[in-house]
């Protein structure tokens, strides 16, 4: 009798990564993210990123499919909640397409201020998306960019990153996901990171926009 065909067995076999889903999103499926969106008592003496947080952002992306949704659904400090949009939009009205400033207005507002300049400013403020955007990353360029990795200056200064990285998360600068996410999300990719040292300060975590190796590339 031929043995009936185990899909499981056949992902796990193919890569690493797809056997690990098997297990991850049965067990993320039952992870409750609602306290995503409660206050963090003790946020600012937290000296690591908690698994349990990386899980319900797994969890958040596997209901929602889509990492801008999930930021979205938590909101508050991700989306600038703490920002008075109304009172940024009142304050620009007075120099709308004006040739001279008020002298009420602070004149590092500058002069000329359009209409559609201020129509931008809303959009950035209540919308937080680009004017325009229409880009879709082929998969091989973005499986180049995996493979590829971050420069060897972040496994260098690891101790530096794991700080920085925690800092960053608990003032809600960034979101947590599961490692796989970025493979496997269609709205995620990876920009690489390096360390950067400086004039003798500190070393800094940043991203490498201008890193390619081919001129059809895009970094």
């Amino acid at each position: 009798v031929e043995a009936a065909y185990d899909a499981a067995s056949a992902l796990s076999a193919a890569d690493v990564e797809y056997g690990r889903l098997l297990t991850e999103i049965p067990r993320l499926m039952a992870v409750d993210f609602s306290p995503l969106r409660d206050g963090r008592p003790g946020y600012a003496t937290q000296e690591e990123i908690p698994q349990e947080r990386i899980d319900m952002f797994g969890a958040a992306f596997l209901h929602y499919g889509d990492l801008g949704l999930v930021a979205r659904y938590v909101g508050g400090e991700y989306l600038g909640d703490w920002r008075d949009g109304e009172a940024i939009l009142s304050a620009l009205d007075p120099i709308l397409d004006a040739d001279i400033v008020p002298s009420s207005v602070d004149s590092s507002f500058g002069q000329h201020l359009s209409h559609e300049d201020r129509d931008h400013i809303e959009r950035i403020l209540n919308l937080q998306t680009p004017a325009e955007f229409n880009w879709e990353e082929p998969a091989h360029h973005k499986a180049a960019f995996l493979r590829r990795g971050n420069s060897p200056t972040v496994a260098q200064h690891a101790a530096t990153v794991t700080k920085t990285l925690n800092k960053e998360e608990r003032n809600h600068h960034l979101m947590p996901f599961p490692g796989w996410v970025g493979r496997f999300s269609n709205t995620a990719r990876h920009v690489q990171q390096t360390i950067l040292v400086k004039n003798g300060k500190k070393a800094r975590l940043i991203w490498n926009g201008t890193d390619k190796r081919y001129s059809w590339e895009y970094s």
